[in-house]
């Protein structure tokens, strides 16, 4: 009797391992590594189609200029790639004091950048020690589940933002 019951556990037991077994492969088989280049490649494209597309910054008087599209390679060694997207944009005129106009600037691309809604969903990080900064300011803004970051500097004179968004270097 003692026989059965342990061969009856060597058979449960096994089964057991087996089971663990085949749900830690499915557990590592449905994690992500990370974005693809083809996936953060689509979403910076989408970004630039939405900067063209944007209220704002479609209006004759912003002047946007897409100055560099997302559509080649850039090597970063070791077989890994990433795309850059660089465009200006004027804010308009605007009264008040150069601080001001900078602030205004700042919480309009900060506001755009973030609503997902508005297409761009961006993860916005403010650095209150440029609060009062007359000579510009920086947004950077990220993406990070799938590998974009945008910095835009905010400037008192004409382009007013300037930004610059890359995927991260990622295996094609």
């Amino acid at each position: 009797m003692d026989a059965i019951v342990e061969i009856r556990q060597g058979r449960d037991g096994m089964r057991a391992r087996h089971v663990l077994a085949a749900a830690f492969i499915l557990a590592v088989m449905s994690c992500s590594s990370g974005p693809t280049l083809e996936q953060a490649v689509a979403e910076l494209q989408k970004d630039a189609r939405t900067l063209e597309s944007d209220r704002l910054l479609s209006k004759p008087a912003s002047q946007l200029r897409i100055l560099e599209r997302p559509d080649k390679d850039i090597s970063c060694g070791e077989g890994r790639f990433k795309r850059v997207l660089v465009a200006t944009a004027d804010a308009g005129p605007s009264s008040g004091s150069v601080d001001s106009r900078l602030d205004r600037a700042q919480r309009v691309m900060e506001t755009t950048l973030a609503q997902p809604d508005l297409g761009f969903g961006y993860d916005v990080q403010s650095d209150p020690q440029q609060v009062d900064s007359s000579t510009g300011r920086v947004i950077r803004a990220t993406k990070e589940e799938i590998g974009l970051t945008m910095i835009v500097e905010v400037h008192p004179e004409s382009p007013t933002w300037r930004l610059r968004a890359e995927t991260s270097c990622l295996p094609r």
